[in-house]
């Protein structure tokens, strides 16, 4: 599965927060699906869907750990699935550490752009 959500942490940043994040899939009646962080939100999105639904958690494929690792693990998947961009998406509620997580990130991407020239 190629979607994954990306934390950048620094590192003296508790590692243990991003195995807290929760995949959990919806599927519709309908045929169409969703992905949110916790079973509650499941049921609520199923309720207000209106149509008869399922749900399981999944594997929640987050990348997380130090800037220039993640940038790395980024550029490898890049290369795995045979793409020229990667989107990443923090999962993060928090403006401000989504921000820095982002800022991080990029110091990581650079880094490993620098290795590879």
């Amino acid at each position: 599965n190629p979607h994954r959500d990306v934390r950048s942490n620094p590192p003296q940043q508790n590692a243990t927060e991003p195995a807290k994040v929760r995949a959990v899939r919806i599927s519709l009646e309908s045929g169409r699906s969703f992905t949110v962080f916790s079973e509650a939100a499941a049921v609520e999105f199923g309720r207000q869907s209106g149509e008869r639904f399922s749900y399981a958690e999944q594997a929640s494929g987050v990348i997380h750990g130090e800037p220039a690792a993640v940038a790395a693990r980024l550029y490898g998947l890049a290369e795995e699935y045979g793409v020229g961009e990667v989107l990443a998406v923090t999962a993060i509620p928090d403006f401000g550490k989504r921000l820095r997580s982002y800022e991080l990130l990029m110091g990581g991407v650079m880094a490993v752009q620098g290795s590879r020239v």
